[in-house]
Order: C-alpha cells, then sequence, then structure tokens
C-alpha cells in the first residue's frame, strides 16, 4: 500500500519508487521495513552518511585528503570555542563529562586508546557549538578523515597523548575560555594530523576514493 500510494503521488513507475528508496536506505535517510506494517521511515543524520556522499562530489572535484584535512583544521577548531561560550554551561559539563567518562577533574577515556571513544570527545565538542550546520559539516569532514586514514592505521600506531590534549581542551571549555579552547585544538589536530601524514605517507595528496 505504501508504495502503491507513492507512485500515484510521484506519477512514477514501481521500479523507479524502489530504486529510490533503496538509494534513500543507502544513504541512511530513511529505513524500509517489509510486511504489513512496513514501509519508509525516516532516518536519523549520520555524519558517516554524509562523509559517503561527500566523498563523491570530492572525488569528482579532484579533492585530495589533504583539502579534506586542511577543511577540518580551518573548522574543528571553532566548534571548541563556541563550546567554551555555550551559555549552558551544565549541558556542557555533562556533555564533556559523558563524552570523556570523566572521573572527578580528570578526564580519562580508558586505560588504552579507543579510537571510538576519541572521535565521540571531537562529536560531542561539535554537537556544543550550537550551530546544527556547522557541527554537521565538521563531524562530515572529520568522518572521511577516520575512515579513510585514521582506521586504515594500525591500533598500535595511534597515539596516546591524545588523552592528554582532550583534557586540556575540556578544562578550557568548561572554564568558558573560547580563545584558548579554539588555540589548543588547533594545535591538538595540528598534531594529530601530522601523525597520520607521517603514518600513512603519501596518502594525503591522493584524490579522496568515493566509498
Amino acid at each position: 500500500m505504501f508504495e502503491t500510494a507513492m507512485r500515484s503521488e510521484y506519477s512514477a513507475g514501481r521500479a523507479s519508487v524502489r530504486e529510490g528508496l533503496r538509494l534513500l536506505e543507502a544513504q541512511g535517510l530513511v529505513t524500509l521495513k517489509a510486511g504489513r506494517y512496513g514501509g519508509a521511515f525516516v532516518g536519523n543524520t549520520s555524519p558517516d552518511h554524509a562523509g559517503r556522499m561527500l566523498t563523491l562530489f570530492l572525488q569528482m572535484l579532484g579533492a585530495t585528503y589533504e583539502d579534506v584535512a586542511i577543511c577540518q583544521q580551518i573548522l574543528a577548531p571553532k566548534a571548541a570555542e563556541l563550546a567554551a561560550q555555550n551559555p549552558d554551561r551544565e549541558l556542557v559539563s555533562k556533555s564533556l563529562a559523558l563524552a570523556a567518562r570523566s572521573d572527578g577533574c580528570k578526564f580519562v577515556l580508558s586505560e588504552n586508546v579507543d579510537q571510538d571513544n576519541l572521535m565521540n570527545f571531537h562529536r560531542t565538542l561539535s554537537s556544543l557549538c550550537g550551530n546544527p550546520v556547522l557541527a554537521l559539516l565538521i563531524d562530515t569532514v572529520e568522518s572521511i578523515i577516520v575512515n579513510h586514514i585514521i582506521h586504515c592505521t594500525p591500533p598500535e600506531d595511534r597515539m596516546t597523548w591524545v588523552h592528554s590534549d582532550h583534557e586540556d581542551i575540556a578544562k578550557a571549555i568548561l572554564a568558558g575560555d573560547g580563545p584558548l579552547a579554539w588555540s589548543l585544538h588547533n594545535d591538538h589536530l595540528k598534531n594529530v594530523l601530522d601523525h597520520y601524514r607521517r603514518q600513512n605517507f603519501g596518502q594525503f595528496s591522493e584524490r579522496v576514493e568515493w566509498r
């Protein structure tokens, strides 16, 4: 019934409707469920899905991973600055504690470096910037770096000093010091990106791959 209604509303054939829904599902924009009460249900916005779509355009533009990294370096520190200026201090405190699994005033993720937890900290900063467009742009660009470069690096090459950087950034944000939060996050990203430039020699100069 659902598919029939869409065919009628958009004057489209069955194959066109199914292909359109399949493409939307591949991008995470809808979830398709079979059965009597099935149909297409609106999905959630996902930086990873947006990143996969963006890589198509970046590949067509001839953009490199270095271009993506530079974009991340420009955008992401602004999120830390705006997070420090977020007027909802209770939200800021709770969000940072949750993302960093804080223990008192000490921001420690775990004994081991867990990439998912580390990225959760970055996405928390984006969520606290107060601008959903900027947050999605930052997370989308970062998802390309993570999925195409960082996840291709052996775990033993990941940096244990990232914990200390995150702790300093979190403290600056909690103190409401926007310029310091920006500076610390800017230095942090530079060090992270330089690390992966060394670990993945040559990849940053390659064109972005659509995947």
